[in-house]
């Protein structure tokens, strides 16, 4: 290959790594059945539904994802925050060791970076829940989610397999 070629496809990748985990297919379907019982506004669509393991700016060209995972998370409650966009996501926040000692073995070895000021495992369920939140404040919206469906929420999701891709830094847009 051309030495014009190889400077070619290094600068292609200068958008940084993405790396994360996938649910097994039940676990899915009970992530889209709470979401359609809730009535979540602008519910995630099934081929979306992850756990992020990084979001590096740095890319990583050494990173080869793990064929195949047996790891476990646990829920633990629902979450709103504000994105970058300005918009109210909701996510079910989760208890997993298996993905935070991933995340941690994977930021040491590849010296990753992270935009966050800690790793929080979740699942978002919607990028943008205003319909919700008309009239209403955060809290009372959470209030009223855990009231109602907390009942929905399983005792542990199945982590199953592990990808990558290349960092989107507008994905918010």
């Amino acid at each position: 290959m051309r030495l014009s070629k190889i400077l070619e496809k290094n600068e292609e990748k200068e958008t940084g790594t993405y790396a994360g985990l996938r649910f097994s297919q039940d676990d899915e379907d009970v992530i889209i059945g709470i979401t359609e019982e809730m009535g979540v506004p602008n519910p995630i669509k099934r081929e979306e539904i992850h756990l992020t393991l990084l979001y590096s700016r740095k890319y990583l060209p050494d990173y080869e994802p793990a064929t195949s995972t047996d790891m476990w998370a646990y829920p633990r409650g629902y979450h709103i925050f504000e994105g970058r966009n300005g918009k109210n996501i909701l996510v079910l926040l989760l208890d997993s060791e298996d993905a935070a000692n991933r995340h941690q073995v994977l930021m040491k070895k590849h010296e990753a970076t992270y935009d966050f000021p800690d790793y929080r495992p979740h699942i978002t369920l919607s990028y943008d829940i205003e319909d919700f939140m008309r009239m209403r404040n955060k809290q009372s919206v959470l209030d009223n989610i855990k009231d109602k469906y907390n009942i929905l929420i399983p005792k542990e999701f199945h982590l199953n397999s592990e990808y990558m891709e290349d960092l989107n830094p507008d994905w918010e847009k």
